[in-house]
């Protein structure tokens, strides 16, 4: 029984200081790190509006955090589109592509750099880095 006792008094309070502060606050920056998902969805529907047009509709298949650091994050935006009417884009990401009403796009990808402000995270800038194409 004293083995158990002196084992328990080791591992006393400067043990859990020792081990469990670091924990928190690596768990602190990866919770409150980046924008929201929601925020995200709602800048790439406005970037792609201006991108692409209203004619298209995007389907946003997945959102995930690229590089980053406290400050600044790249937010990957995996998405299809869905023609709502027969289109010809003469501008955009879609320069010289002509669609059918109901066709369908697969495997764009939009990288956006979102950098912290006062105002929350904004993003500065993007990039098309995958043209979708008509085979999933």
């Amino acid at each position: 029984m004293s083995t158990a006792v002196s084992v328990k008094n080791k591992l006393g309070k400067p043990f859990l200081l020792v081990f469990f502060l670091p924990l928190f606050s690596v768990l602190s920056l990866f919770g409150c790190s980046g924008p929201s998902d929601e925020r995200i969805r709602e800048d790439f529907k406005q970037i792609f509006a201006k991108e692409v047009g209203a004619s298209a509709q995007p389907i946003i298949m997945s959102v995930k955090p690229g590089e980053g650091d406290s400050d600044n994050v790249y937010q990957h935006v995996k998405f299809d589109l869905l023609a709502g009417e027969n289109i010809a884009f003469k501008n955009g990401w879609l320069a010289g592509i002509r669609l059918n009403k109901g066709q369908k796009l697969y495997g764009g990808e939009v990288v956006a750099l979102y950098q912290k402000k006062k105002e929350g995270w904004l993003a500065i800038s993007y990039q098309l880095s995958r043209k979708p194409s008509q085979h999933p």
